[in-house]
């Protein structure tokens, strides 16, 4: 590399040449402080990702799908509800709950507006004024089996049926949206998969009975309003048997395909994963693009080490006559040395600044994939420059040594 960059710019004593060399090596000390800052960075968004709460245990959570062709919402109902049980009873089964879609199924769901008494459903002119909500329809089970937990109220029952009063729960962030400074417990609204048919009619209103905590459902980064409906209040179906095992996902899986013929020949199941695979899935790119930061991060470090070394060594080779005579005009190891460090930290210093500028530009680029983390990361960036600084002073001393 010192060949390399003293034939592109002249000799190791030409001060053209020496001039190149100082400005590839603080070219490289500002690459290496950049790639090192994306890489805290990533690596602090990653311990969030982590730390986030999903809203569920996804650990011997296993998801199915269970769909069938029936159009008729009751058999569908009373099927549901018998392969449920069904399910509960199987060895290796702790908990089964029903939901319409399912966490982390991608982008899809189902965007609501709820109205609230005073306002008219079929009225265009409230149409827009309330926020959307996530919609989901789910079983009395399906709470327990996800681990979500319960903050303020009640769950559903089996008592909540279409001759029973409206019910419904919301999300934390639901109830802090919809009804700030309020409890929510006891407020009414109206959402448009309620089954007014046959739950009090047009009029009907469905009350809030509970409150649970937050769920990602969309991705591991989009938290929104989440409302819960119980299926059998609702004119979504539920399609997704979500089960808390203590035995093999394989074995319970299999036992849940046999139940389900058993109860309705009609019944599809596909789709049996393991949701702590699911959230494996959806973190993967981030742990993918920390890895490649790690790799060029410490490549251009390394770099950046050695173009130091490289060009230290070449002025202390061109320096010699200069150093001789400083030493026999009296000057020190100390004098010495302190030449020798003033010369290689300026190029650090240079390359740290520059490199902290190109980590900002870098930090306004990749904001949108952060999880918790600020583009303009102070901690990420103080770690850089410490590393680099450190390993260039380092440098420094074992040459000038």
């Amino acid at each position: 590399a010192t060949r390399v960059l003293a034939h592109a710019g002249g000799s190791a004593g030409d001060p053209g040449g020496r001039r190149v060399q100082r400005v590839v090596v603080a070219t490289q000390v500002a690459l290496a402080v950049t790639l090192l800052a994306g890489t805290v960075v990533f690596l602090r968004s990653i311990r969030a990702l982590d730390e986030a709460a999903l809203g569920f245990v996804p650990d011997r959570l296993l998801a199915l799908s269970i769909t069938s062709p029936t159009a008729d919402p009751a058999r569908w109902d009373v099927a549901y509800a018998a392969l449920e049980d069904r399910v509960r009873a199987l060895p290796g089964v702790d908990a089964a709950g029903s939901v319409y879609l399912r966490p982390l199924l991608g982008p899809i769901g189902l965007d609501n507006q709820p109205f609230f008494p005073g306002q008219v459903p079929t009225d265009p002119s409230t149409w827009g004024l309330n926020p959307h909500v996530n919609l989901q329809t789910v079983s009395p089970g399906y709470f327990g089996a996800m681990g979500i937990r319960l903050v303020q109220g009640r769950g559903f029952t089996a008592a909540d049926t279409t001759a029973a009063p409206g019910v419904v729960i919301v999300s934390e962030r639901a109830a802090a949206r919809l009804w700030p400074n309020r409890n929510p417990i006891g407020q009414r609204l109206r959402d448009m998969s309620y089954r007014v048919e046959t739950t009090g009619g047009a009029e009907a209103w469905q009350t809030v009975v509970g409150v649970v905590a937050d769920v990602r459902y969309r991705g591991l980064t989009d938290v929104r309003l989440d409302l819960y409906v119980p299926a059998a209040q609702s004119n979504q179906r539920v399609q997704y048997l979500m089960i808390r095992t203590s035995g093999t996902s394989q074995l319970v899986s299999r036992a849940v395909r046999s139940a389900a013929h058993e109860v309705d020949t009609s019944f599809t199941v596909s789709d049996a994963i393991p949701m702590s695979d699911v959230v494996a899935r959806e973190s993967a790119p981030w742990r993918f693009i920390y890895r490649v930061f790690v790799i060029f991060g410490t490549l251009a470090l390394t770099l950046a080490v050695v173009g130091l070394g490289a060009v230290i060594n070449l002025a202390l080779a061109t320096r010699h006559h200069e150093l001789a005579i400083r030493a026999v005009l009296g000057a020190g190891r100390r004098n010495l040395t302190t030449v020798i460090f003033r010369e290689a930290l300026a190029l650090v210093v240079v390359g740290s600044i520059v490199g902290t500028a190109a980590a900002l530009a870098l930090g306004r680029t990749i904001g949108s994939v952060l999880i918790g983390v600020a583009p303009y990361d102070p901690v990420s960036l103080a770690a850089a420059v410490s590393v680099t600084s450190t390993v260039g002073a380092a440098c420094c001393w074992w040459s000038a040594r």
